[in-house]
Protein backbone atom coordinates (compact mmCIF):
# COMPACT_ATOMS: atom_id res chain seq x y z
CA UNK A 1 0.00 0.00 0.00
CA UNK A 2 1.31 3.41 -0.92
CA UNK A 3 1.52 5.93 1.89
CA UNK A 4 2.44 9.58 1.80
CA UNK A 5 3.97 11.50 4.66
CA UNK A 6 3.03 15.09 5.31
CA UNK A 7 5.34 17.16 7.50
CA UNK A 8 3.76 18.59 10.59
CA UNK A 9 5.89 21.58 11.58
CA UNK A 10 4.27 21.88 15.04
CA UNK A 11 5.27 18.47 16.27
CA UNK A 12 8.46 17.92 14.29
CA UNK A 13 7.54 14.44 13.11
CA UNK A 14 5.83 13.14 10.03
CA UNK A 15 2.29 11.85 10.00
CA UNK A 16 1.53 8.97 7.73
CA UNK A 17 -1.52 9.38 5.50
CA UNK A 18 -2.72 6.57 3.31
CA UNK A 19 -3.91 7.12 -0.23
CA UNK A 20 -7.28 5.35 0.29
CA UNK A 21 -7.97 7.60 3.29
CA UNK A 22 -7.18 10.67 1.20
CA UNK A 23 -9.41 9.46 -1.62
CA UNK A 24 -12.25 8.78 0.79
CA UNK A 25 -11.92 12.27 2.28
CA UNK A 26 -11.95 13.92 -1.14
CA UNK A 27 -14.91 11.78 -2.27
CA UNK A 28 -16.84 12.82 0.85
CA UNK A 29 -16.05 16.49 0.28
CA UNK A 30 -17.04 16.31 -3.41
CA UNK A 31 -20.31 14.63 -2.51
CA UNK A 32 -20.97 17.35 0.05
CA UNK A 33 -20.08 20.00 -2.55
CA UNK A 34 -22.66 18.60 -4.97
CA UNK A 35 -25.23 18.63 -2.16
CA UNK A 36 -24.20 22.20 -1.33
CA UNK A 37 -24.68 23.31 -4.95
CA UNK A 38 -28.06 21.54 -5.13
CA UNK A 39 -29.48 23.56 -2.24
CA UNK A 40 -32.10 26.11 -3.28
CA UNK A 41 -30.14 29.04 -1.83
CA UNK A 42 -26.98 28.04 -3.73
CA UNK A 43 -28.46 27.39 -7.17
CA UNK A 44 -27.40 30.84 -8.33
CA UNK A 45 -23.79 29.62 -8.17
CA UNK A 46 -24.47 27.58 -11.32
CA UNK A 47 -25.01 30.87 -13.17
CA UNK A 48 -21.25 31.50 -12.89
CA UNK A 49 -20.44 28.56 -15.17
CA UNK A 50 -20.54 30.51 -18.48
CA UNK A 51 -18.31 33.24 -16.98
CA UNK A 52 -15.93 30.60 -15.64
CA UNK A 53 -15.77 28.94 -19.05
CA UNK A 54 -15.05 32.23 -20.82
CA UNK A 55 -12.37 33.19 -18.24
CA UNK A 56 -10.66 29.80 -18.61
CA UNK A 57 -10.73 30.00 -22.43
CA UNK A 58 -9.31 33.54 -22.40
CA UNK A 59 -6.82 32.68 -19.62
CA UNK A 60 -8.12 35.55 -17.49
CA UNK A 61 -6.79 34.72 -14.04
CA UNK A 62 -8.15 37.90 -12.41
CA UNK A 63 -11.74 37.07 -13.38
CA UNK A 64 -11.26 33.49 -12.15
CA UNK A 65 -10.03 34.81 -8.79
CA UNK A 66 -13.05 37.10 -8.50
CA UNK A 67 -15.46 34.29 -9.38
CA UNK A 68 -13.80 31.93 -6.93
CA UNK A 69 -14.05 34.62 -4.25
CA UNK A 70 -17.79 34.93 -4.90
CA UNK A 71 -18.26 31.18 -4.59
CA UNK A 72 -16.29 30.68 -1.37
CA UNK A 73 -16.86 34.04 0.42
CA UNK A 74 -20.21 33.29 2.06
CA UNK A 75 -19.70 29.63 2.69
CA UNK A 76 -21.73 27.62 5.15
CA UNK A 77 -21.17 24.45 7.15
CA UNK A 78 -23.57 22.00 8.75
CA UNK A 79 -24.04 22.41 12.49
CA UNK A 80 -26.78 20.52 14.26
CA UNK A 81 -28.40 19.63 10.93
CA UNK A 82 -28.57 23.24 9.66
CA UNK A 83 -26.38 25.22 7.26
CA UNK A 84 -24.67 27.94 9.28
CA UNK A 85 -22.52 30.74 7.75
CA UNK A 86 -18.85 30.76 8.71
CA UNK A 87 -16.71 33.87 8.32
CA UNK A 88 -13.18 32.47 8.51
CA UNK A 89 -11.25 30.50 5.88
CA UNK A 90 -13.19 28.68 3.15
CA UNK A 91 -14.37 25.21 3.97
CA UNK A 92 -13.32 22.18 1.93
CA UNK A 93 -16.92 21.91 0.75
CA UNK A 94 -17.00 25.36 -0.85
CA UNK A 95 -13.52 24.86 -2.27
CA UNK A 96 -14.71 21.62 -3.86
CA UNK A 97 -17.86 23.42 -5.05
CA UNK A 98 -15.61 25.85 -6.93
CA UNK A 99 -13.82 22.93 -8.60
CA UNK A 100 -17.17 21.35 -9.48
CA UNK A 101 -18.23 24.58 -11.18
CA UNK A 102 -14.90 24.82 -12.99
CA UNK A 103 -15.09 21.22 -14.19
CA UNK A 104 -18.74 21.67 -15.19
CA UNK A 105 -17.81 24.60 -17.41
CA UNK A 106 -15.20 22.56 -19.26
CA UNK A 107 -17.31 19.42 -19.49
CA UNK A 108 -20.30 21.36 -20.79
CA UNK A 109 -18.17 22.79 -23.58
CA UNK A 110 -16.79 19.36 -24.54
CA UNK A 111 -20.26 17.79 -24.48
CA UNK A 112 -21.67 20.53 -26.71
CA UNK A 113 -18.78 20.12 -29.18
CA UNK A 114 -19.36 16.36 -29.34
CA UNK A 115 -23.11 16.87 -29.58
CA UNK A 116 -22.58 19.11 -32.63
CA UNK A 117 -20.20 16.58 -34.20
CA UNK A 118 -22.55 13.63 -33.64
CA UNK A 119 -25.59 15.52 -34.93
CA UNK A 120 -23.82 16.06 -38.27
CA UNK A 121 -23.66 12.31 -38.87
CA UNK A 122 -26.20 11.38 -41.59
CA UNK A 123 -27.21 8.22 -39.69
CA UNK A 124 -28.14 10.25 -36.62
CA UNK A 125 -31.74 11.40 -36.35
CA UNK A 126 -31.10 13.99 -33.63
CA UNK A 127 -30.99 17.59 -34.71
CA UNK A 128 -29.06 19.27 -31.95
CA UNK A 129 -27.98 22.59 -33.35
CA UNK A 130 -28.09 24.80 -30.28
CA UNK A 131 -25.65 25.24 -27.41
CA UNK A 132 -27.19 23.69 -24.29
CA UNK A 133 -26.49 24.21 -20.61
CA UNK A 134 -25.99 20.58 -19.60
CA UNK A 135 -24.74 21.36 -16.10
CA UNK A 136 -26.37 21.98 -12.76
CA UNK A 137 -28.83 20.07 -10.69
CA UNK A 138 -31.80 21.10 -12.89
CA UNK A 139 -30.94 21.52 -16.58
CA UNK A 140 -33.70 22.70 -18.90
CA UNK A 141 -36.10 20.22 -20.45
CA UNK A 142 -34.75 21.06 -23.91
CA UNK A 143 -31.19 20.29 -22.76
CA UNK A 144 -32.32 16.98 -21.22
CA UNK A 145 -34.07 15.89 -24.42
CA UNK A 146 -31.08 16.90 -26.54
CA UNK A 147 -28.77 14.91 -24.26
CA UNK A 148 -31.03 11.84 -24.45
CA UNK A 149 -31.03 12.05 -28.27
CA UNK A 150 -27.25 12.48 -28.21
CA UNK A 151 -26.80 9.35 -26.09
CA UNK A 152 -29.07 7.34 -28.44
CA UNK A 153 -27.05 8.44 -31.48
CA UNK A 154 -23.62 8.17 -29.87
CA UNK A 155 -24.10 4.81 -28.19
CA UNK A 156 -26.90 2.89 -29.90
CA UNK A 157 -28.02 -0.30 -28.24
CA UNK A 158 -27.70 -3.40 -30.40
CA UNK A 159 -29.69 -6.35 -29.14
CA UNK A 160 -29.23 -9.90 -30.27
CA UNK A 161 -30.21 -13.20 -28.74
CA UNK A 162 -28.86 -16.69 -28.73
CA UNK A 163 -30.89 -19.78 -28.14
CA UNK A 164 -28.77 -21.66 -25.61
CA UNK A 165 -30.44 -25.01 -26.27
CA UNK A 166 -29.84 -24.81 -30.03
CA UNK A 167 -26.32 -23.51 -29.46
CA UNK A 168 -25.48 -26.45 -27.20
CA UNK A 169 -26.99 -28.91 -29.67
CA UNK A 170 -24.93 -27.44 -32.50
CA UNK A 171 -21.75 -27.73 -30.45
CA UNK A 172 -22.62 -31.33 -29.58
CA UNK A 173 -23.36 -32.11 -33.25
CA UNK A 174 -20.06 -30.63 -34.39
CA UNK A 175 -18.17 -32.54 -31.71
CA UNK A 176 -19.95 -35.78 -32.70
CA UNK A 177 -19.15 -35.26 -36.42
CA UNK A 178 -15.51 -34.65 -35.64
CA UNK A 179 -15.38 -37.83 -33.59
CA UNK A 180 -16.92 -39.88 -36.38
CA UNK A 181 -14.46 -38.57 -38.95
Amino acid sequence: MTSYAFWNSNEGDSLSRHLPDSRAFIADQLSAAYDYLALEENRELWSYVPEVHHAVRSNNVDVLRQLRGRVVKDHKVIKDGNWVPVLDAPSPITSCAWWVLLESAQLNDRLNEDLQRVSQDPNCQCMCGAYYDLYGSHPSEEARLAFMDYVKCRWPIHVFALDPVTQQQNVADQFGMRREL
